[in-house]
């Protein structure tokens, strides 16, 4: 344990601040502290345990808790989302895919590099403000300042920015961690040991540290990270509108119908990726740099990561080999919309008194049926004058 590195942590991401730190081993400890000293004193014990600290900023009455200023084992209480006063850490977590419980080989972290490393220029070419940069000894950390109220938007707003960057970044061999958009995420204590499984020469345990911290550290903008959220395909409901029929897009279909250059496929956790041997609106832009996406719940998107390109979108590429793909079409039957005069037929005024005298079978027929409707439905007459009004 790198206990400079640690303090150096706290007073780089959390300053003045109240901090939780949880241990991690045979058994799981808490504790509260608002003096780094304090903290360090009491984290010595734990060289060999995983250390975690929550990122953003905690509730100054957490302070309270039974384990203040020491770390207690099976604590009541532990930092919530409720407890989370602001967002102030957007964490990109990039690790490796490999079996649980064990530490990554230096392959398998150095996959997951090449994905930081495509995720970092790609948020930096949109706008984003410098990040803090870390190792966490399995993978790989980015740290973007924010400064977001803790709600429902802000959670569902960095749910969908993970979303999308593992969208367009993860393979089968490294990804994004979706799940890390809560307002109380723990995240690796830098300048301790990752140690998962049993330490080998092929995956031996790593020190976390932070490798690189801008001059400044500026807080994105909101906007830059509803940019990226934007951009989660959204399944389109079938219907007449998008040619979709009764039925879910057929991808495939559509590739092989247009004879659409795939150079290979990638499944991730929540879909199929269609690496393409080139952008469809310039064939300049090649290599892996123009992707298809069909998302497990049947959404469908497109990306190609050249800055020309960026705006372009599954309906795009659509409309390029369909040109009449989004075409309201006219599926409703003519209707009459012209005004018809009914013109009662004139009577013979003969047969009028004779029904009068005598009595008309068919009204008094007519009489006798509506009796009998009245009877069953007896709460109320449907044709009566008060029933038309209250239905007007």
């Amino acid at each position: 344990m790198n206990l400079n590195t640690v303090k150096y942590t706290f007073e780089l991401i959390k300053p003045n601040q109240l901090i939780e730190v949880r241990v991690i081993g045979s058994k799981t400890y808490s504790g509260y502290f608002r003096e780094v000293d304090v903290l360090i004193s009491e984290l010595e014990k734990f060289e060999n345990d995983n250390v975690y600290f929550v990122l953003n900023e905690i509730n100054e009455a957490c302070y309270s808790r039974e384990q203040k200023d020491k770390f207690y084992d099976k604590p009541k209480n532990t930092t919530s989302d409720n407890d989370i006063v602001s967002k102030q850490w957007l964490l990109i977590d990039v690790d490796t895919k490999r079996a649980t419980g064990v530490s990554s080989t230096d392959e398998e972290k150095n996959k997951s590099k090449v994905i930081a490393n495509k995720v970092y220029k790609y948020l930096r070419d949109i706008g984003f403000n410098d990040p803090i940069c870390a190792d966490s000894g399995n993978g790989f950390h980015f740290l973007y300042k924010i400064d977001l109220p803790n709600d429902v938007e802000s959670k569902d707003l960095q749910s969908n920015f993970l979303k999308v960057l593992d969208l367009y970044f993860s393979d089968e061999a490294a990804g994004i961690d979706k799940s890390v958009f809560n307002a109380s995420r723990i995240t690796k204590l830098y300048g301790t040991f990752a140690r998962k499984g049993k330490s080998t020469t092929d995956r031996p345990h790593r020190q976390s540290m932070i490798t690189k911290v801008p001059k400044e550290i500026k807080t994105t903008p909101k906007e830059l990270i509803q940019r990226v959220a934007e951009n989660l395909p959204k399944k389109e409901a079938p219907k007449y509108q998008n040619n979709y029929g009764r039925d879910e897009f057929d991808l495939d279909k559509f590739i092989n119908e247009h004879n659409i250059a795939v150079t290979s496929t990638q499944n991730y956790g929540d879909g199929t990726k269609y690496i393409l041997e080139a952008c469809f609106f310039d064939e300049s832009h090649k290599g892996k740099d123009a992707c298809l996406f069909k998302l497990s719940n049947g959404a469908i998107g497109y990306k190609c990561f050249h800055n020309s390109c960026s705006e372009r979108k599954w309906q795009d590429v659509r409309i390029k080999f369909e040109p009449s793909a989004y075409d309201v079409k006219n599926y409703e039957q003519t209707r009459v919309t012209e005004k018809i005069k009914l013109h009662p037929q004139k009577e013979n005024i003969a047969d009028l008194h004779d029904r009068e005298e005598h009595g008309d079978p068919q009204n008094q027929c007519d009489q006798r049926r509506g009796q009998h409707f009245n009877q069953r439905t007896r709460q109320v007459d449907f044709f009566s004058d008060s029933a038309v009004k209250d239905i007007r």
